[in-house]
């Protein structure tokens, strides 16, 4: 299930519930005001996709490598460019910097994927790797379903809640964490 889809399901979660600490009104922002995607989300959200769900990772990920950018986002003197400026006046030079023009340009060539930068992406490679190559990790992960999406009721509120589970197997649940650092006291902070 796409983060979108998820997100779209009824229910309260940890996401949205952790504003409360904050305030009731802070929660009640956030809900018609999310945070904006921070960059080492999307890199987790990467490193999930391709550790527990490597056969999607292409279909929900584009990786900005030169080639990519050069088919996508044509130079705004370009004819190509000038033709995508003429469509959308508001991308004009005044309005949009050069990397706000590539990324425009790539999320009009790769509607509903998101991208990832060519470091990002061997950090998604090498996260994969060492998993795999990990016998107790390896052999974890088989048998259970990945990113699996639950919905229940809390008795004693009353509430519709929700969660997503990194990996599910009929006798344990795994939760997938990445960190700059894998030493204890820095994976702990992270």
């Amino acid at each position: 299930m796409m983060h979108a889809e998820y997100a779209s399901l009824v229910g309260v979660n940890w996401s949205s519930l952790k504003h409360m600490s904050v305030s009731p009104r802070m929660y009640r922002h956030r809900l018609t005001h999310p945070e904006p995607r921070k960059r080492s989300w999307i890199l987790g959200g990467a490193i999930h996709c391709y550790v527990l769900e490597m056969e999607s990772f292409e279909k929900r990920y584009v990786v900005l490598d030169a080639e990519t950018i050069k088919a996508a986002a044509p130079g705004r003197g370009t004819t190509a460019g000038k033709a995508i400026v003429a469509e959308r006046p508001d991308w004009g030079t005044a309005s949009m910097t050069s990397d706000e023009y590539t990324a425009a340009c790539v999320a009009l060539a790769y509607p509903g994927q998101e991208a990832i930068t060519e470091k990002q992406h061997g950090i998604c490679v090498a996260a994969g790797e060492a998993v795999r190559e990990h016998r107790v990790a390896r052999e974890l992960l088989r048998g259970g379903l990945a990113e699996e999406p639950l919905t229940w009721t809390d008795e004693a509120t009353g509430l519709v809640c929700k969660g997503r589970l990194d990996y599910l197997r009929p006798d344990l649940v795994i939760d997938l964490k990445s960190s700059r650092d894998p030493s204890p006291s820095k994976f702990e902070r992270d």
